[in-house]
């Protein structure tokens, strides 16, 4: 523990760890004590729950062989997987309005899309515009509610306007921008795709492979093969690493 508070902070891209499991306590018992001390004292976000499948490994077989008819003193399923808890790592001062990863994070926090906001803003005022008055402009021109228009430009899950609601509404309201010597909604898209790229740092690195779910078939390490009791086979230790960890990463 001492070695690890000398670790500079935001220095680690992955942490693995296999803690001790079914020390006289059910599995998934110990996982639902796990969760709720992890929400309680980290600023970690459970994201996935995945499942190693051993599939009729020799030991569920020996089982099998030495009570063909279901009769002996097992009163369980015998277990033939393990199970892996996935978290990403949202500190508490970038997310205290959603405590969330990802796009979230990037579309909630006041200071991504700046710019755009405050374009927003300053076209509002020098058109002489309410958001009672956008409001009133969507609902005609669109026929909907005007639930999203709480996010359009905004601080809390930021979005832009899709092309439709812009010709519809924005445009003949006299909404204007210029980027890069384009104008119009491409103008408005450029550059949010810009601002958007500009932020990718902000979410955690998860990189899809091939087979992306959260079930892996792969047969446990022959127990005359393993270096340690519960020890994993290396395949699904780099496959996590190759996930959760950019290239160059440690």
């Amino acid at each position: 523990m001492e070695i690890l508070r000398g670790i500079p902070d935001k220095s680690v891209d992955l942490v693995m760890t296999d803690p001790p499991y079914n020390v006289g306590v059910n599995d998934m018992e110990q996982i639902a004590e796990l969760l709720v001390e992890i929400r309680k004292r980290t600023g970690l976000v459970f994201v996935s729950f995945c499942i190693w499948d051993k599939g009729d490994s020799f030991r569920a077989q020996s089982w099998a062989d030495r009570d063909p008819d279901g009769d002996a003193s097992l009163r369980s399923w015998f277990n033939v997987c393990e199970y892996c808890l996935h978290f990403f790592n949202a500190p508490k001062e970038a997310d205290a309005a959603w405590g969330k990863t990802g796009l979230e994070r990037i579309n909630s926090n006041p200071e991504c899309y700046k710019p755009l906001k405050e374009w927003y803003a300053a076209e509002k005022e020098r058109l002489g515009l309410t958001s009672k008055d956008i409001e009133t402009k969507y609902v005609e021109a669109t026929g909907r509610g005007p639930g999203m228009l709480r996010h359009y430009f905004q601080n809390s899950q930021f979005e832009i306007p899709t092309r439709k609601v812009w010709d519809l509404v924005y445009e003949p309201l006299g909404f204007r921008i210029e980027y890069e010597g384009r104008g119009g909604y491409e103008a408005l898209r450029t550059e949010y795709e810009a601002l958007r790229t500009e932020y990718e740092a902000l979410r955690n690195y998860h990189r899809c492979d091939k087979s992306h779910c959260n079930v892996w078939h792969v047969p446990p390490i022959p127990s005359t093969g393993r270096l340690h009791t519960c020890q994993k086979p290396e395949s699904i230790l780099e496959r996590l690493c190759c996930v959760s960890c950019p290239r160059g990463g440690g």
